[in-house]
């Protein structure tokens, strides 16, 4: 009970500048490392560790942060041995601190993109309101996973989706409804791989996976509405990617979720508010 009270709370401000914040994890991150090398791991330093480590990321991302509970949670879950000797235990500490310092070198990395984005003010909000305000749409094909993951993650993120189907008709052409719900300050494109598609002398060993023909329609028209600053493309693995329109970024749709911090930061640099806490 206690653990699900503290999720509920709210997460403070940062005591420190994203600079100041990378100094003091990357100096832990040393630390940690040393104790990795210069093992056995005993349990006095290893908590010692914590308790800095926990010190420093409330600094660097405020208390209660899901990015602080991302690291200090590590181990505090799932099945003991009992009756488990020194060994198995020193064996769990130095397994726990190797998950530790993998995910603390992500959290720099989003401190030094804050920072980043900091000193090119691209975080002062402004822009997106002379378009369209901070709508964002997703275009889509038939691949429902992939629209639910992307979709979920926006508003986890506080922003405002705009997914065509959801939308009511009121007696509207499709492409009637696209061209009213088209107004916003951001477009997330889905090229999944719902058709296969080639040359015409091709054989059917040779096409290739693609997104379907709407999707691609609707990609240009956004790249025409609001620029590639505020197209961000995600594709599938294997699926094709359009060779007209250059100069575009693709990410792909990886499993591990590699692409949330990324979009993140897009969405940043466009001028939206984006709390980076719930990026991870």
């Amino acid at each position: 009970m206690a653990s699900r009270r503290r999720e509920h709370e709210p997460v403070g401000r940062p005591e420190v500048d994203p600079a100041t914040g990378m100094g003091l994890l990357e100096e832990r991150i040393r630390k940690g490392r040393e104790l990795l090398e210069s093992r056995p791991l005993q349990s006095d330093p290893y908590s010692q560790w914590q308790l800095l480590i926990r010190n420093y990321l409330e600094k660097a991302f405020g208390e209660n942060s899901p990015n602080v509970r991302s690291v200090t949670d590590v181990g505090r879950s799932g099945a003991f041995p009992m009756n488990a000797g020194e060994q198995w235990w020193e064996n769990h500490r130095a397994e726990n601190l190797a998950t530790q310092l993998t995910r603390l070198e992500g959290l720099v990395e989003l401190l030094r993109t804050e920072q980043q984005l900091q000193g090119s003010g691209a975080i002062s909000g402004a822009g997106t309101d002379d378009l369209t305000g901070h709508r964002i749409f997703v275009v889509h094909g038939h691949d429902e996973a992939a629209l639910h993951q992307v979709a979920r993650f926006l508003e986890k993120l506080d922003q405002e989706v705009i997914i065509l189907r959801e939308q009511p008709n009121r007696g509207r052409t499709i492409i009637e409804k696209f061209e009213d719900y088209s107004s916003v300050g951001f477009a997330v494109v889905l090229l999944t791989g719902d058709d296969q598609g080639g040359a015409a002398s091709a054989a059917s060993e040779e096409l290739h996976s693609r997104a379907r023909q709407n999707v691609i329609l609707e990609l240009g028209f956004f790249l025409g509405r609001l620029g590639r600053s505020r197209v961000f493309v995600l594709y599938s693995e294997g699926v094709e990617i359009p060779s007209d329109y250059s100069g575009v970024l693709y990410t792909g749709l990886d499993v591990k979720g590699g692409w949330r911090l990324q979009l993140a930061n897009e969405l940043r640099a466009a001028g939206f508010p984006v709390d980076m806490n719930r990026a991870l």
